[in-house]
């Protein structure tokens, strides 16, 4: 089963997403510090991270940057999300590989999550 680590700090937002991907035969983590993320990834064997632009006082784009320069986890899709829609293109910037804007639509949201673990890095 392929698992993906949710990164937000919005616990109601971040069950909602556990429950959708676990519905549709996915596992899912969720954690709310930005810090844990290189733990969690190697303690669970992550092949997706959903991350919020703003999490945590943190800037999430900074999160998806540091993560794309570690040579031992660029290669993981990072699916990043914000409530500002006009945040995608500074969330692609930094090496996100798909962006979605929240509040989002459930079969949008599995498409771009299917597609990115079967690592086609080509969608925005």
């Amino acid at each position: 089963m392929n698992t993906v680590l949710v990164v937000d700090d919005d616990k109601i937002l971040g069950v909602m997403v556990k429950e959708i991907l676990e519905f549709n035969n996915y596992n899912a983590i969720i954690t709310k510090d930005p810090k844990t993320i290189k733990d969690q990834i190697v303690n669970n064997e992550i092949q997706l991270i959903l991350l919020d632009k703003y999490i945590a006082g943190t800037d999430g784009t900074k999160v998806c940057a540091s993560l794309k320069l570690d040579e031992k986890l660029q290669d993981i899709p990072i699916l990043m999300m914000s409530a500002l829609h006009e945040a995608e293109k500074e969330c692609l910037e930094a090496g996100a590989s798909g962006f979605i804007a929240k509040p989002f639509e459930l079969e949008p949201f599995l498409a771009k999550v299917k597609k990115l673990i079967k690592q086609d890095h080509s969608i925005a």
